[in-house]
């Protein structure tokens, strides 16, 4: 009988070379060692073995009820151990920005010297008011004029 480490192997091994990749890019350092470790063990797999797993497979997906939940930090963990913490980060920042209901979101799609000749003549609290609701690129370029 397989265990858990060698039916993921089963799987894997199952998949395209590039699914496979990001299929272990996604798993904790621990497990992608644990299932690389068996998969480079395994030199046959019958088809008895492979259907079993995905038998097994397809079973708890149609049963499960509940997909566990995501969230924002769930989002960021697949992020940074797919694409690295710097790069995460920046993704994860525009994901936070689209998913809030930003005020003045329609100026975040305006021209830097568009948006500060709108703005020029506006009350100073009122200029740092709509500033401060701006991505920081586009901040930085109005504020530089």
């Amino acid at each position: 009988m397989l265990d858990d480490i060698d039916k993921a192997a089963v799987l894997i091994l199952s998949l395209d070379k590039p699914v496979a990749a990001e299929v272990l890019s996604l798993l904790p350092k621990h497990l992608v060692e644990a299932v690389t470790f068996r998969v480079a063990k395994m030199e046959n797999v019958s088809k008895d073995q492979q259907k079993a797993v995905f038998t097994e497979f397809y079973k708890m997906a149609s049963e499960s009820t509940q997909i566990g939940g995501g969230g924002m930090d769930f989002a960021g963990e697949l992020l940074a151990q797919s694409l690295g913490d710097e790069h995460a980060a920046e993704i994860l920042e525009n994901i936070k920005q689209s998913l809030s209901a930003v005020p003045f979101g329609f100026l975040h799609k305006a021209e830097a010297d568009n948006l500060l000749a709108f703005i020029s003549d506006e009350h100073p609290q009122t200029i740092a008011l709509i500033i401060s609701h701006l991505p920081a690129q586009l901040s930085a370029e109005v504020v530089s004029g």
